[in-house]
């Protein structure tokens, strides 16, 4: 896609992110035939094992009228995964670690 079907602009590739607990994934589509109905509306007890044909969503935007258009990659997509680097895990633990001495040692001398 290289300009907008609404006005002409040009058009820039992007992605949805879904701001998840200690991360940012891409989001996904997936057909499934197990959503929740009535008032139940939310996803909650729902597996992985229940979605199929898991595909990345892949956004385009227009510069100059700002509609976004939302396309299922046609190649199926991997399952989402954190990739927290473990250097990020060692200096929060060291963090933690230098706070729990400070905090024993100000109760120790008083």
């Amino acid at each position: 896609m290289d300009k907008c079907k609404d006005c002409g602009g040009q058009i820039e590739k992007g992605a949805m992110l879904d701001y998840t607990y200690g991360g940012v994934l891409a989001q996904r589509y997936s057909k499934t035939d197990n959503l929740p109905q009535g008032k139940n509306k939310a996803f909650m007890g729902m597996r992985e094992a229940d979605f199929q044909d898991i595909r990345r969503i892949n956004a385009f935007r227009c510069i100059k009228c700002n509609r976004v258009y939302l396309y299922a990659q046609e190649i199926i997509a991997a399952k989402n995964t954190i990739n927290v680097k473990p250097i990020i895990l060692l200096l929060v633990m060291l963090a933690f670690i230098f706070l729990c001495l400070t905090l024993f040692i100000s109760y120790t001398v008083n």
